[in-house]
């Protein structure tokens, strides 16, 4: 691997890190303005996330704040984070169809997730 390539990938893994970091941030910031609104029995635990505990999380928040845009930074995280493990599969090395099958994975998986 040559100096390019460790660089581009320290950058990945740095980028891709506070990603991360900020779509958590968001996540809990959404469950605190949901758990404002709501009644205390139906409040959303900070423990236990699934697939289907996100899902109502943003189902209830797209309710209670329609003009919010805390789901669409999160949807802007979730393409940013598609789009740098394909670059960073493209800085690897690894082959064309690799880079497409993951692009679109990806892409399926972040349209489930916002859907």
């Amino acid at each position: 691997m040559s100096a390019r390539q460790v660089v581009a990938l320290m950058i990945f893994v740095a980028v891709s890190g506070a990603c991360g970091l900020y779509y958590a941030y968001l996540c809990f910031e959404m469950v605190d303005q949901v758990n404002l609104k709501l009644p205390r029995e139906k409040h959303f635990s900070a423990l236990g996330w699934h697939y289907f505990k996100g899902r109502r999380l943003l189902t209830e928040y797209r309710r209670l704040y329609p003009s919010g845009a805390l789901d669409n930074r999160l949807r802007l995280l979730g393409v940013v984070g598609v789009a740098l493990a394909v670059v960073a599969a493209w800085v690897i090395g690894f082959a064309l169809p690799g880079i497409l099958w993951l692009a679109v994975a990806g892409a399926f998986f972040s349209w489930l997730s916002f859907r």
